[in-house]
Parts: structure tokens; C-alpha cells; sequence
């Protein structure tokens, strides 16, 4: 059961884009300056947590790593982030179940989700994305 979930984190085939702007605003309630600033904060966190995860895997700290997929995992739940939020779920679940072995045969499924993310912020104005003029701060 387990070579299942790794195959599903690592074959997972998602045709929407690495952000859904209409799934964002639902989430949100359909307030743009509520979804605006949930993904943006997803966004401002992403190199440095996958960094995190990075280091924390090369030393074996499962319980660490495990801590960040689960904060990337909520995280997700709030943003329009669909293949972020199955991804970061299931390697939740595993190493919730300790399933050390099978999280690290899928890890690259989520640094590929984290970069897609970042790509796709380049050279996007998310203000004008959810129809704002940029915040005065």
C-alpha cells in the first residue's frame, strides 16, 4: 500500500496550472485581498522551507522535515495551490507514519511543486492577478 501513495506523490499528473486564482478566491470566500495576501505569504516562504527540508532530509531529521511538509501542507489548504496541497499531503501522511524510506523516494515531487510555484510567481504582479492596486506597506 505504501509503493502506492509513493507512485501517486511521484506519477502525479495535475493538467491546472501550479496556481488556480479561481480556486484561491473560493477558498478565500471570494475576498481578493484575503486570497492575495495567503499567497503571498505561501510564496515569500517557499525557497527558504524547501531549504529547510533540503538539510533537514540530508541529515536524516525526519521528524524535522516532517514538521515543515506539514506546515506546507496547511498552508496549502488555505491557497490555490492544488498540486502543492496533494503533494505536501501525502508525504504528510508518511512521515506521520514514519515511512521514512518512501517519503524520500518522493521528496523530489515536492521540490518540483515548490519550484513550479516559484516560476510561476515570476514576473506575475499578484495584485493586479486578484484586480488590487499594491498595498501602501
Amino acid at each position: 500500500n505504501t509503493e502506492k501513495i509513493s507512485e501517486r506523490i511521484t506519477l502525479s499528473n495535475f493538467e491546472s496550472s501550479s496556481v488556480d486564482i479561481a480556486l484561491c478566491l473560493k477558498l478565500s470566500n471570494h475576498k481578493p485581498a484575503l486570497a492575495r495576501d495567503m499567497l503571498k505569504m505561501l510564496i515569500a516562504g517557499i525557497a527558504e522551507e524547501k531549504q529547510l527540508i533540503i538539510d533537514a532530509m540530508a541529515s536524516e531529521n525526519y521528524e524535522e522535515a516532517g514538521e515543515i511538509v506539514h506546515k506546507l501542507y496547511g498552508s496549502s489548504c488555505y491557497c490555490g495551490v492544488p498540486r502543492l496541497k496533494y503533494i505536501s499531503g501525502l508525504l504528510d501522511k508518511l512521515f506521520q507514519k514514519h515511512l521514512h524510506e518512501e517519503a524520500k523516494s518522493a521528496i523530489n515531487s515536492l521540490y518540483s511543486a515548490l519550484d513550479d510555484i516559484l516560476t510561476w510567481h515570476q514576473n506575475k504582479n499578484i495584485d493586479e492577478i486578484f484586480g488590487l492596486t499594491e498595498s501602501a506597506t
